[in-house]
């Protein structure tokens, strides 16, 4: 967290529990690589990417969001909410992928 983290990455559901414990102490939004619905579902700002499928998707995304937020972690966490696509990929405010 000295290095200002802007989001943690979780690759995989039992990693995206426990980055959810984490982010709630460090504010900063979650970027999980799994379909399980219920990671998006404890008030944590987090997002499920398994469209996505790996980690390179999910770091070329946040770089993006960053870059339009300002790389700010409470900013990136509503650009990813926004519902815009970025990187060809949206999120409803749940943190659900939003079809498109």
């Amino acid at each position: 967290m000295d290095e200002h983290a802007l989001a943690i990455v979780a690759l995989d559901r039992d990693a995206g529990h426990l980055s959810e414990q984490l982010a709630l102490k460090c504010f900063v939004p979650v970027m999980a690589l799994s379909a399980d619905k219920s990671l998006t579902s404890a008030n944590v700002p987090g997002f499920s990417a398994a469209a996505r499928g790996h980690t390179a998707g999910a770091l070329r995304l946040l770089r993006q969001a960053a870059a339009r937020a300002g790389f700010n972690s409470m900013r990136v966490r509503d650009e990813l909410a926004s519902g815009d696509a970025i990187d060809g990929m949206a999120f409803l405010p749940t943190g659900e992928p939003r079809s498109q």
